[in-house]
């Protein structure tokens, strides 16, 4: 059994939709069939269930890191993408010491249970022992010079960990006062993955309580995190875990993609 895909979305400042992408890329790759878990790893202000409407969870990861429950009682179903969730505690106590978090996340992703582990957190820098359990780290930035800047000096602390990252932009304008893609890239010395536009669905997304990729499966914006499923898809052999499907990842995103279009 191939091993879990560990991604960790992250980013130096808050406000940048770091959440959001960390959101709508699980909801995407469990729409393509793959087999997700998706973790709320801020432990200062969670919100992922709030996002994704399990607002009234009352067990959430710290309670698991901390022994005080086990993960099966954890996990939420999202009934509509299929996504397991794992929500953040709203309620304040004691962090979770970094034994404890390493413990738990090598423990979670040596099952191999899924086919990507993705893992939302706070924003600001971490600690490098996460190195030894992610395989890739997400850095997600917005379009102005200083969340720019702040995403190139996170990937310095990635770079000296030896940990893979891609930067994903987010929030993508014409506005006179962004900079354009382009320059972002050339002032990174690396291509995006993926830009995602400024879209009104992702505030209306936040409003219903539902992914953006589920409530406008139409949108530019959910068709831009199609990018990140085609990128992603690869990380995991291209083929969603239990699929006896031989033709590969091009016949499966064409019916998801096709099935997509079709929700309301």
């Amino acid at each position: 059994m191939r091993n879990s895909y560990s991604i960790r979305v992250s980013s130096q400042k808050g406000g940048v939709g770091k959440t959001t992408v960390a959101i709508n890329l699980a909801v995407a790759l469990s729409l393509h069939n793959f087999k997700v878990l998706l973790i709320d790893a801020d432990m200062i202000s969670p919100s992922i269930g709030f996002f994704m409407g399990m607002e009234n969870a009352n067990v959430g990861i710290q309670d698991v890191i901390a022994g005080k429950a086990d993960s099966s009682q954890a996990v939420i179903r999202h009934n509509v993408s299929g996504v397991d969730v794992i929500p953040g505690t709203q309620r304040l106590g004691e962090l979770p010491k970094i034994t404890n978090i390493l413990s738990y996340f090598s423990k979670i992703k040596s099952s191999n249970a899924y086919d990507f582990i993705i893992t939302d957190t706070a924003p600001g820098y971490w600690f490098p022992e996460f190195a030894s359990i992610s395989d890739e780290a997400v850095i997600v930035s917005t379009m102005t010079m200083s969340s720019v800047a702040s995403a190139m000096r996170f990937a310095e602390i990635y770079g000296r960990a030896r940990v893979p990252f891609n930067y994903v932009f987010n929030m993508v304008s014409d506005a006179r006062y962004n900079i354009t893609v382009q320059e972002a890239e050339d002032s990174i010395g690396k291509r995006a993955i993926a830009a995602l536009p400024e879209d009104p669905i992702v505030k209306k997304s936040e409003a219903y309580h539902i992914p953006a990729y589920v409530l406008g499966p139409n949108s530019e914006f959910s068709r831009k995190v199609d990018d990140l499923v085609r990128f992603y898809s690869s990380r995991s052999g291209g083929i969603p875990r239990g699929s006896d499907d031989g033709k590969g990842l091009g016949k499966l995103i064409g019916n998801m993609l096709n099935r997509k279009r079709t929700m309301v």
